[in-house]
């Protein structure tokens, strides 16, 4: 039987590509996990589990070799992972724009301040980026 190029290179492209998808289902998991509160510096704050589910993984082709995309399509990730008011990029307070105060309900409880520090990150996928290693 001859040797046939294109057949091994697609065979190989296909190993990689599901080894890919190996890794990115592993990134995957980790990232879930960390949203719930796996440690100290990745405190659990989950309302509805909205952005803990949105965590997906899908497989692209980039200059004809094939990658693994893992992220998420919520609005709010980005303040959940780097961080927001003091914590984040900005490092500053959070302050109303246009009214005198801020006025927002926790616990029940109608609460009215003047500023608010923020919350610190929780760089889920960051961190999950090590699932990927074997």
């Amino acid at each position: 039987m001859p040797f046939d190029r294109q057949r091994l290179e697609a065979r190989l492209l296909d190993l990689q590509a599901k080894d890919l998808l190996r890794r990115g289902y592993r990134v995957q998991a980790l990232a879930r996990k960390l949203l719930t509160g796996a440690g100290p510096e990745h405190p659990s704050r989950i309302n509805s589990g909205k952005l803990r589910s949105s965590i997906h993984v899908s497989l692209a082709v980039r200059r004809g070799e094939p990658v693994v995309l893992v992220g998420t399509g919520v609005s709010y990730a980005r303040y959940v992972h780097e961080g927001t008011g003091l914590y984040g990029p900005h490092r500053a307070r959070i302050v109303p724009t246009h009214r005198k105060a801020l006025a927002f309900r926790s616990g029940g409880k109608k609460i009215v301040v003047r500023s608010v520090r923020g919350m610190p990150g929780n760089a889920f996928l960051r961190d999950a980026l090590v699932a990927a290693r074997d």
